[in-house]
């Protein structure tokens, strides 16, 4: 696990990598699910796969330790499902998945932070870190390693959007209409989710943009 100090806001950007730090990770799972939970989620058991050998976490704490914000990139690899291959596409009858059969691609998702000015503050700071690690695995490693990333998020959560879209996502052409999860509800109401990509092209603009 990694962590950097962030003086000015006293706020920690910590990252763990696959399945480091057991203890630690448990606790970041547990702010999500807790996010989620108190703002009205039913989670799905069906979206509970251990995705953890490919995962990378990302999230902030503030002076006291306590998890302001959370985010996770999981790698596609041949012998894994990405969340967005996971979801039942919605009005499909036979229920069907879609496939994602690139290579060198990611699912960013789990997206949680509280909902005060901190945790805004800290979301945005996360959100940061994500792109960064994205950008610079293509970069500098230079084996293109994200030639793209996907994601999904809650038709009803303008939130959750401006994050993504602001990082340069699109809602997905390939993969264009919504899935859900059985039994994953928001106040008793299916839970429908749109599916976003960032490409190449729009990994290299934020690259730009952040230099």
């Amino acid at each position: 696990m990694s962590h950097i100090v962030l003086k000015s806001a006293a706020l920690r950007k910590n990252i763990i990598q696959g399945l480091e730090n057991p203890e630690e990770l448990e606790r970041v799972k547990n702010f999500i699910k807790n996010i989620f939970s108190n703002s009205g989620y039913n989670k799905s058991p069906y979206a509970t796969f251990n995705l953890d050998p490919w995962s990378t976490w990302f999230y902030v704490t503030d002076s006291e330790q306590k998890i302001l914000s959370a985010m996770r990139i999981v790698e596609k690899k041949p012998n894994n499902f990405l969340p967005v291959e996971m979801g039942v596409i919605y009005g499909s009858n036979p229920q069907k998945r879609y496939v994602v059969s690139e290579e060198n691609v990611a699912d960013w998702n789990n997206v949680a932070f509280l909902r005060t000015v901190m945790g805004g503050k800290a979301a945005t700071i996360n959100f940061k870190m994500v792109v960064n690690y994205v950008i610079t695995s293509y970069s500098i490693l230079l084996t293109k390693k994200f030639s793209k990333i996907y994601g999904m998020y809650h038709q009803k959560l303008a939130s959750i959007e401006r994050i993504y879209l602001s990082a340069g996502a699109e809602l997905s052409k390939q993969f264009s209409k919504p899935v859900f999860f059985p039994e994953d509800y928001f106040d008793q109401e299916l839970v429908l989710l749109n599916i976003i990509e960032i490409d190449k092209t729009s990994l290299q603009k934020i690259s730009v943009n952040l230099m």
